[in-house]
């Protein structure tokens, strides 16, 4: 139990950090992840490629290291060369987490009502964050800076939720 409230104040403070990056700066920030993503999915691809090669003689055990490394290093390379594709997909990836995490959030309410401890409060909070990630999803924006910046206040937003879930949820199990 100790663990899920280290994740969740965790992934609180990232998503926060991330929502404030993309407000101020969605353009700039939205390039450099793709560049440090670009970077860490081709250096595991090829370090993937590597270790196939290395530990070929065992046999098949390791095919799949080799189909992984090779994904990772294409990924990195379009990451890398052609960032407007992955830029194009990720808000939509990134949406679907959060849809997940509204939704996750709203089954923890209705469970949260079975103790009669303040699900009220959190059935709402889960709905606006599952109608954000909703929003990405569907992207309805006219520009990508748009799109960024509602990406950046959904992170925002859904930090928020999580923290105060966070807070709420650790002094309940304390």
């Amino acid at each position: 139990m100790k663990s899920f409230f280290t994740n969740q104040g965790v992934f609180a403070f990232v998503y926060l950090l991330l929502g404030i990056l993309l407000l101020i700066h969605p353009v700039a920030f939205s390039q450099a992840v793709c560049y440090v993503l670009g970077v860490c999915a081709l250096i595991y691809g090829i370090w993937k490629i590597l270790g196939y090669w290395k530990d070929r003689k065992i046999g098949g055990v390791f095919q799949l290291e080799l189909i992984v490394g090779v994904i990772l290093t294409v990924i990195g390379l379009v990451a890398l060369f052609k960032s407007e594709v992955l830029l194009s997909v990720l808000p939509v990836i990134i949406g679907l987490i959060i849809l997940m995490d509204g939704l996750v959030t709203i089954n923890q309410a209705l469970n949260l009502r079975k103790l009669d401890y303040r699900w009220k409060y959190f059935l709402p909070m889960g709905i606006v964050v599952a109608v954000f990630g909703l929003i990405l999803v569907l992207n309805p924006f006219g520009s990508a800076m748009l799109l960024m910046r509602f990406l950046g206040f959904t992170l925002l937003v859904d930090g928020c939720c999580d923290l105060w879930w966070y807070y709420k949820l650790k002094k309940l199990f304390e």
